[in-house]
C-alpha cells in the first residue's frame, strides 16, 4: 500500500493590512507563551489492522491507574508511550536502540518557511516472532517518497496544533497504515513578530526567534511594536487664500515628512503635482465650493494616506441698486 499524496502544513498566515488609514501593521501580535514543560500529545490515532491507538491517559480516563502519553520536549525529540488495546504499548523515546538506518528516533524537524513534520521511528514493544515493531513516520527515514510518499505534518492555528488532516506513519505488515489526523496539541508559543533594537524578529510556535530582519525602507519597527509597519507621512497642505471671485485661481503647496510622493486631488478636477512640484496653481475656481486635498506615499507602490485638506468658495456676488 502507498500514500502518493504529500502533505502540506497550513501555516499560521501573517496578516497585511491598512489600520486607521495611516500605516500597515507587517504582523499579527500576540504575547508569546513560555514553554517550561513537555506539551502532551491529546486524541487517537487510527489503524485499520489494530484499531484505535491512544495518545494520552486523558483519553480514556486511566491516569489514576496507567499514567502514560507521548509527548514532544522542548528540544523538539518525542518521548512517552501510546497505548492499543491489541498491541499493547508503542515507545516514542528518543533513546530507542536498534533504530533502523535512517530517520533515527522521532523528533520534530522543519522551519518556519517549509513548515514542520515528524521524522524518525518509534517502536510498538510487542514486537517479535519475525517483526520487528519499527512504525516510521516519514518516507524520508527509507528513501522512499518518490512511490510512497507520507508524512505526519504539523497544522497550526493559534495555541491548538496538530497533525495535519493527511498525516500518516507505516508500520509495515502487521499495523500497517496509522492515521494521525484526529491528535492535537497546546502549541507551546504564539507566532508572533516583535521589535529589538528596531529590527523585525519572528518567533515561532516553538518559541525560537529568526535572526532579526532590518526593516526596509519606508518602514520601522517602533520598540513596542508587533513588526514592522509603514511610515506614515505626515505634512500640512498650504493655500494662499480660501475665499475668490468666480475665475480666479490658488495657489497650494505643501511640507511633508517620510513621503516619496505626493499629489493634491480636487473634488472636481485633475491631480496637481507631485513630490518635487511643490507649489502649483490650480485651475481657475467656478463652482461655489471646491475641496483640494492632499496624498502621499510613504513607499513607492504603497498606498495613498490623506494628509490634509483645504476649501475654496466663492465670493458672494453683489448688485448695486
Amino acid at each position: 500500500m502507498s500514500m502518493t499524496s504529500y502533505f502540506s502544513l497550513q501555516r499560521f498566515a501573517v496578516v497585511s493590512s491598512l489600520v486607521a488609514t495611516l500605516f500597515f501593521a507587517g504582523y499579527f501580535s500576540v504575547q508569546a507563551q513560555t514553554w517550561s514543560s513537555p506539551v502532551e500529545l491529546e486524541g487517537y490515532a487510527w489503524s485499520s489492522n489494530i484499531g484505535w491507538i491512544s495518545m494520552n491517559c486523558s483519553n480514556d480516563g486511566s491516569c489514576g491507574t496507567s499514567n502514560y502519553r507521548a509527548q514532544i520536549n522542548n528540544d523538539k525529540t518525542l518521548s512517552g508511550y501510546a497505548w492499543s488495546s491489541n498491541i499493547g504499548w508503542i515507545d516514542f523515546s528518543p533513546s530507542l536502540t536498534g533504530v533502523p538506518d535512517g530517520g533515527g528516533a522521532a523528533r520534530v524537524t522543519g522551519d518556519n518557511s517549509s513548515g514542520w513534520e515528524v521524522v524518525g521511528w518509534v517502536r510498538a514493544l510487542s514486537y517479535g516472532g519475525g517483526w520487528d515493531g519499527w512504525i516510521s513516520m516519514n518516507c524520508t527515514n527509507t528513501g522512499t517518497c518518490g512511490t510512497s510518499s507520507y508524512a505526519v505534518d504539523i497544522t497550526y492555528s493559534a495555541l491548538q496544533s496538530g497533525f495535519s488532516s493527511n498525516a500518516y506513519a507505516w508500520g509495515s505488515d502487521v499495523i500497517g497504515w496509522i492515521n494521525l489526523d484526529l491528535i492535537n496539541f497546546s502549541s507551546p508559543c504564539v507566532e508572533r513578530a516583535s521589535c529589538s533594537a528596531g529590527d523585525s524578529v519572528f518567533t515561532n510556535m516553538w518559541c525560537e526567534s529568526d535572526t532579526p530582519v532590518t526593516c526596509s525602507s519606508g518602514y520601522t519597527c517602533p520598540a513596542s511594536g508587533s513588526g514592522c509597519v509603514l511610515d506614515a507621512p505626515t505634512g500640512i497642505l498650504h493655500i494662499d487664500r480660501t475665499l475668490v471671485r468666480r475665475g480666479e485661481k490658488v495657489t497650494l503647496d505643501w511640507s511633508v515628512a517620510s513621503a516619496v510622493s505626493c499629489r493634491v486631488d480636487v473634488d472636481r478636477g485633475p491631480s496637481l503635482g507631485s513630490l518635487h512640484i511643490q507649489t502649483v496653481e490650480s485651475s481657475p475656481i467656478t463652482l461655489q465650493t471646491t475641496l483640494f486635498t492632499l496624498f502621499c506615499k510613504s513607499i513607492v507602490g504603497g498606498p495613498d494616506i490623506e494628509i490634509d485638506s483645504k476649501e475654496v468658495r466663492l465670493l458672494p456676488n453683489i448688485f448695486e441698486s
